[in-house]
């Protein structure tokens, strides 16, 4: 029995051997290969089957369908035909890198920003310690009054040790700090400097991330904010995986350790994951319960966004808002 059967690497009239076939073009193996993968009806097949009417087709592209059960001869028989050509490997591997170069999404965008603001953070966090640790050194009294960190080291880029001391209504004289050659406090000061332009990268980030979210999934945004929207599709993986979550596993995104914690060892069942970080659930009496509402909320507007419906974050947004206000002592 005859059959058409095409692959990377063309189209083949087959029975026992290879009895006719016509190959892809370099430039049309991609498209090609991806129109078999959709079970389009493709240009050679056309060609193959007004030459060999009584082929049928391996797959279901026609009414006249018949589904081989020994896929195996077939696949046999082109090996045999195509290992001697290296053109079957290079249209599987032309296939496999325009996969990859197209399977770049908006969700792998976000999820790099949103790692590298985690990494930022943590970047000045350690930089933080080590700098008022340094500048101690230099000027102890100054750095006990400025809690803030980088607030702390934009105002000792700017101002000089006497302007920090009498800003605090102390002398020079009075500070326990030592007195170090101008070298040695450039030095620190650079390190001060790395902290102010991590925070400028970490904030061009976020802006980033802001206009990506609008673009691709604003109802999201609106109701969880900017960086936890992000926070929550990178969890997921992605926008796609994210949709198909129940609310249940959205309000549960970032406590997995305590999840598995429960599961092998019995303790208490965690009731929310970085969702706890928004403002709505932060400021809720029963968080457990507010942190649920929200999160059936968001498991609603991922759907939304990720089947391109219609704004409705703001009215998204006022329902959780109305419920979490209106329940702040159900328990």
């Amino acid at each position: 029995m005859k059959v058409i059967y095409s692959n990377c690497l063309g189209s083949f009239v087959i029975d026992k051997k290879v009895e006719d076939s016509i190959l892809f073009k370099k430039e049309d193996s991609v498209s090609r290969c991806l129109q078999l993968e959709k079970e389009e009806l493709i240009e050679e097949e056309q060609k193959l089957a007004k030459k060999h009417p009584d082929a049928l087709f391996l797959n279901k592209k026609s009414e006249k369908v018949k589904q081989l059960e020994d896929l195996k001869k077939i696949h046999e028989v082109l090996a045999n035909f195509a290992k001697d050509s290296p053109k079957y490997f290079e249209a599987e591997l032309l296939l496999a890198k325009s996969k990859i170069k197209n399977s770049v999404k908006f969700d792998n965008l976000v999820v790099n920003a949103i790692s590298s603001i985690e990494e930022i953070n943590k970047t000045i966090n350690l930089f933080s310690r080590r700098l008022r640790e340094w500048y101690e050194l230099y000027n102890p009294e100054a750095s006990r009054k400025i809690a803030d960190n980088l607030k702390f080291a934009q105002l000792i880029s700017e101002k000089s040790r006497e302007e920090l001391l009498k800003e605090i209504k102390l002398s020079k004289d009075d500070s326990m700090g030592a007195d170090l050659d101008d070298r040695d406090v450039r030095q620190v000061l650079k390190l001060a400097e790395q902290m102010i332009k991590l925070e400028e990268l970490r904030q061009k980030d976020e802006n980033y991330i802001e206009e990506l979210l609008k673009e691709n999934c604003p109802n999201i945004q609106k109701l969880a904010g900017t960086l936890l929207a992000a926070k929550l599709i990178s969890l997921a993986g992605s926008l796609k995986h994210m949709s198909e979550l129940p609310a249940s596993t959205i309000q549960l995104l970032g406590a997995e350790k305590a999840f598995f914690r429960h599961i092998k060892t019995g303790a208490k069942t965690p009731k929310h994951g970085v969702i706890l970080q928004h403002q709505l659930v932060q400021r809720a009496e029963n968080k457990g319960k507010a942190a649920r509402l929200l999160a059936d909320k968001i498991s609603m507007a991922a759907k939304i966004d990720f089947f391109k419906g219609e704004f409705i974050g703001d009215k998204l947004l006022k329902e959780v808002e109305k419920k979490i206000g209106g329940n702040k002592n159900d328990s």
